[in-house]
């Protein structure tokens, strides 16, 4: 089973790294879009200061699946 997995890990590394690629992208539009970087963005979210717009909803929603892969990445690594 040890083995099997350390078979698998590469694969699964590079699908990690390929979808933080995408969600990078995608963060990027939001950031040109509002003038705003994201670890900003997410303060003022988690603050309420902003309101529940769609655009801010998929944005949070990245960023948080981003930071989550960042890490997991970071610990296969």
């Amino acid at each position: 089973m040890e083995q099997l997995i350390l078979k698998l890990q590469p694969n699964y590394i590079s699908r990690l790294e390929r979808e933080i690629a995408r969600m990078q992208f995608a963060i990027s539009k939001y950031e040109i879009k509002y003038n705003m970087t994201s670890d900003v963005f997410y303060q003022k979210i988690e603050n309420g200061e902003l309101g529940d717009d769609k655009d801010f909803v998929m944005w949070s929603g990245i960023y948080e699946l981003l930071s989550d892969s960042k890490r997991q990445l970071s610990h296969l690594k």
